[in-house]
């Protein structure tokens, strides 16, 4: 098989909690490495459903990261 791909997501709301990121994380392709929102209570759950995940606050920063493969 392949690489893995370091996936991004953008908004950690309904379909980015619930939806995107449980999806991405039983692909055993991918591996979620980073979340963009700015809400306090959103990067908070991210980082607690996601531990030493990537929080930010600035979409631009975000599709800038090298390594990040695949943005949501």
């Amino acid at each position: 098989m392949g690489e893995e791909i370091a996936v991004g997501i953008i908004g950690y709301g309904l379909a980015g909690r619930h939806f995107h990121a449980p999806f991405i994380a039983r692909c055993e392709r991918m591996r979620l490495v980073a979340v963009y929102t700015r809400s306090e209570q959103r990067q908070a759950a991210a980082r607690e459903d996601f531990p030493g995940i990537k929080i930010f606050t600035d979409v631009d920063q975000m599709l800038a990261d090298p390594n990040i493969d695949l943005v949501c």
